[in-house]
Parts: structure tokens; C-alpha cells; sequence
């Protein structure tokens, strides 16, 4: 028997569970305006060594997107239920669940031991493999969909001890495996109020909706552990501007994510808008779309200056993403501003 769930290339990419969110919801045109209408705010965990930057939601996306059933199921649970992995694997493809776990990846594609979370959405009997997805498959890092045997996410899934395995659903539930399948069926309009919000905290640094959400992100978990500190919307440009001072200095490790995530959100933006015009009728001003654009092509610039860093070592690259954040910041704020001033009249 075979079976290969939905999937496609992702929108954006940047973290696991973000890639595999866009590459599964992107396939039903009546999840566009759950995706449109989130991941506008972005925040910035600071750590000893490195910063990390992410969108709002988090890693609970699969607990709290509403065109996903899903769950986790516990370790333990799944020892007690007495079947083979494999076949606990195949029957949730077969009801349509996608299968998201940490697996020991020197099983599949690394030379050392290497714990990473990845996704599984297809199989195929007759070569007993799986359809996978995850960055870790090359050495390019890139969003990439690949197949591996069903020893191989065996003996990577069983391989994990308990206390190693911080897979999360953000709502307290910690280890084992996280299913999910889409519920094609449910409706969701675009909410302008939701994004004008996220607009208002992307440009005031802040974070309003804490209240109402069930996964506390400066809340030290296994994921991150070692938080000193969160900024939020164009707060985090400051914050990159200095970490990237200090990894110029050797006192802390350089981390190219940042700049994928900053990359991906303002084509997401661009994304957003042409669809918001074309799907909704919003008339958002031609100019407005073009200065966009530029930003986009401006942080793109900084991404590929990143990346050349990241290759060659050359500090004159750092140098210039460092001393180029700051406008950047600033064609952010007057985009942000004009953007909410527009809808605000609509």
C-alpha cells in the first residue's frame, strides 16, 4: 500500500514547524486567510550566544490553528498500545494525519548523532520508505522533501531517551509524537481588526495578546532554555544590530537565521497584501506595494550578505548588514505606519 498526504513547497520556511504549517495548510485556498491574518508579529529571544528569531504563533501553531485536528501522543502512551512504530506511522496516514516527531537524524542523512524534528507526511510498502520533510536532509539547509527507510525512523525515534525528547505542543505536553490533520471543511474569514492589532504591536515593540495565549513564550522550556531576554516587532533590528556587533567581536556565535526569518516575513508581507487586493477587493495603494517591494529586495540583500558571511568569514559582510539594519528599521516603521493609516479608513 502507498499513501503521500497533501504537500508542497512552502510560502516561507525559516523553522520547522512554520515550513511544514505553509506546506500542508498551502494546499486549500480556504486556509489562506488564517495564514494571511498571522505571522505579522515577530519576536526575538536572546541567548548567551546567539539570538533567535521567530513569528507569532510559535511552535503551539499545530495546537492553535483552527484548520488543524491535533495532538500529541505521549511516549509512554505509545509503549503501552504495544505496536510497532511503523505501524502506528501508517495507520495515522492513513486517517489522514500528518506525523511530526525528533528523530536521531544520523539515521538518515548525518554522520553524527543529531536530534532534529521532522515531518512525515506519505509512505510506500513496496520500498518500505517514508516521505520527509525537514532542513536537516542536506547540506544547503533548505526547506527539503526527501524519502527514508522504515528502520531508519525506527531506530532514529527509538533511539531518543525520554528526557531528550522536548517536542512540544505548547499548551504543557511535552515529548513523543504530534499528529495533525486538516479540517478542510471549517471557515474562516479574515479578521482586519486581528491584523491592524498586530500591526499596532509589530511597530510599538510590544506584545498584546499575551494575555490570550496559551503558550507563554518567555517561559523557559527545553526548547529554551538559557532565555535572557524577549523584544518584540522593530525592537528586534536593535537587538540584531547587536548581537551582530558582538559576533563581530568574537563574543558571541554567529546564527544565519535571523536573517532567513526577516527574509520570509517581508515576502510573506508582499504576499499578504497582493492577496488582501486581489482576494478581498482592499485597493491597497500601488505605491504602498512598491516601496514594499524594495524593503523586500533590501533585506534579501542583507540575507545574501549574511550567507556570504556565513561561507567566507569576511567581515566587511557583517559590517555592512550591521550598519544597513538601521535604515532598514526605519523604511519598516514608515511602511508599517502608512499601511495602518490606510486601514484604518477602509
Amino acid at each position: 500500500m502507498k499513501k503521500i498526504l497533501p504537500f508542497s513547497n512552502p510560502t516561507i520556511t525559516s523553522w520547522t514547524w512554520t515550513a511544514a504549517t505553509f506546506s500542508i495548510l498551502g494546499n486549500y485556498p480556504k486556509c489562506l486567510p488564517w495564514l494571511y491574518n498571522n505571522f505579522i508579529q515577530l519576536f526575538c529571544e536572546c541567548y548567551e550566544k546567539w539570538v533567535s528569531l521567530h513569528y507569532i504563533p510559535h511552535i503551539d501553531v499545530f495546537s492553535v490553528c483552527p484548520f488543524f485536528h491535533s495532538s500529541l501522543i505521549p511516549r509512554s502512551f505509545l509503549l503501552d498500545l504495544n505496536i510497532s512504530l511503523n505501524s502506528f506511522i501508517r495507520t495515522c496516514i492513513n486517517h489522514n494525519y500528518y506525523v511530526y516527531c525528533i528523530i536521531d537524524e544520523s539515521y538518515i542523512s548525518r554522520k553524527k548523532r543529531f536530534l532534529h524534528e521532522l515531518l512525515i507526511y506519505g509512505y510506500d510498502d513496496s520500498t518500505q520508505t517514508y516521505n520527509i520533510a525537514d532542513f536537516t536532509l542536506t547540506s544547503t539547509q533548505k526547506y527539503t522533501q526527501s524519502t527514508t527507510s522504515y528502520d531508519s525512523i525506527n531506530k532514529g525515534y527509538v533511539s531518543i531517551r525520554p528526557h531528550e525528547d522536548g517536542l512540544t505542543d505548547g499548551l504543557g505536553g511535552i515529548g513523543g509524537i504530534y499528529i495533525f490533520s486538516v479540517n478542510p471543511n471549517y471557515n474562516y474569514d479574515f479578521n482586519i481588526d486581528l491584523m491592524k492589532n498586530y500591526l499596532n504591536d509589530y511597530i510599538s515593540g510590544s506584545d498584546s495578546g499575551y494575555p490570550y495565549r496559551t503558550y507563554n513564550l518567555k517561559r523557559q522550556t527545553g526548547s529554551n532554555t538559557g532565555l535572557q531576554s524577549i523584544s518584540y516587532g522593530l525592537d528586534i533590528y536593535d537587538m540584531l544590530q547587536k548581537y551582530y556587533k558582538e559576533v563581530k567581536q568574537e563574543e558571541k556565535t554567529f546564527f544565519i537565521q535571523p536573517l532567513h526569518v526577516l527574509y520570509d516575513h517581508k515576502y510573506l508581507m508582499l504576499q499578504r497584501l497582493l492577496y488582501l487586493n486581489k482576494e478581498l477587493k482592499f485597493k491597497i495603494p500601488n505605491s504602498l506595494l512598491k516601496e514594499y517591494s524594495v524593503l523586500f529586495s533590501e533585506v534579501n540583500i542583507l540575507r545574501n550578505l549574511g550567507i556570504k558571511y556565513w561561507v567566507s568569514r569576511k567581515v566587511s559582510a557583517l559590517d555592512t548588514v550591521i550598519s544597513r539594519l538601521p535604515g532598514i528599521k526605519q523604511k519598516d516603521l514608515d511602511l508599517t505606519t502608512e499601511l495602518i493609516n490606510f486601514l484604518e479608513i477602509m
